[in-house]
């Protein structure tokens, strides 16, 4: 039996709120294929936020598409069909935990809306990926008594949880301490390794991107600038690049 390979696609994706004028993301094309862990680069404002939730469905693109697997992703065919749904999560940059749930009742709600596992069986596998994470013991706990860190975790436990074919991180070690990153780096790079999934994450820090990356591209002026590798990346001779890795400003132009 072969083993399922996804295959993430964006094809000439623009997008612009409709009360702004400003193209927040411009002509972006992009193919992903399982084992891929694509770092999306950029300065704050740039639009990365923006297109993990273009490609999760959660906003529609001005023009363009997202297709996964052959099916077209947007929030209809969210909505319809479970299978394209069940494929694809996203962790958010400031956790989206409920608050009225514990720890293990977060991952619950989630699997109890995406999957047709009994109550045992959910109740199994979230406490099997607060273990993987690290929050064994920490099942029963209201989200106000977690740290920063903790509550990155158990962002980290819902979407590893769901087991999609494609995880999408929206800066995941924002505001933590270099420990608690290098931590959560640590979690997310052992995941990558023992499943045949995409990743997709954004970040404004360098060396979480060099190291949780294979691939790299920096969103300048609403382009997404890519190169094929992180080595490439590094070596670009793109003074836009160039200046973002040295620290340096850079004038738009």
């Amino acid at each position: 039996m072969e083993s399922y390979e996804p295959i993430l696609e964006m094809s000439h994706l623009w997008f612009s709120f409709p009360t702004e004028k400003v193209q927040i993301l411009k002509d972006i094309n992009l193919t992903l294929r399982s084992g891929d862990r694509m770092g999306v680069l950029g300065l704050s404002g740039a639009g990365k936020t923006t297109l993990l939730k273009i490609i999760s469905g959660l906003l529609s693109p001005s023009k363009g598409e997202v297709i996964l697997d052959g099916e077209r992703v947007d929030r209809q065919n969210m909505i319809k069909s479970r299978s394209l749904s069940q494929k694809m999560a996203m962790s958010f940059q400031k956790g989206g935990i409920l608050d009225s749930y514990n720890a293990w009742e977060n991952i619950d709600f989630a699997l109890a809306e995406l999957t047709r596992l009994s109550k045992p069986e959910r109740k199994e596998r979230s406490f099997h990926f607060l273990n993987q994470v690290g929050l064994a013991g920490a099942e029963n706990k209201r989200p106000k008594e977690l740290s920063g860190g903790m509550l990155k975790r158990l962002s980290l436990a819902r979407v590893f949880a769901l087991e999609p074919a494609v995880l999408l991180l929206d800066d995941p070690t924002a505001g933590l301490d270099p420990v608690t990153a290098d931590e959560i780096v640590s979690i997310i790079e052992k995941y990558a390794e023992s499943r045949n999934v995409i990743i997709v994450f954004s970040s404004a820090d360098l060396s979480v991107c060099f190291r949780l990356a294979n691939r790299v591209g920096f969103l300048w002026n609403g382009t997404l600038k890519q190169e094929p590798s992180v080595f490439d990346f590094k070596k670009s001779p793109d003074p836009a690049i160039q200046h973002f890795i040295r620290g340096i400003e850079y004038a738009r132009t």
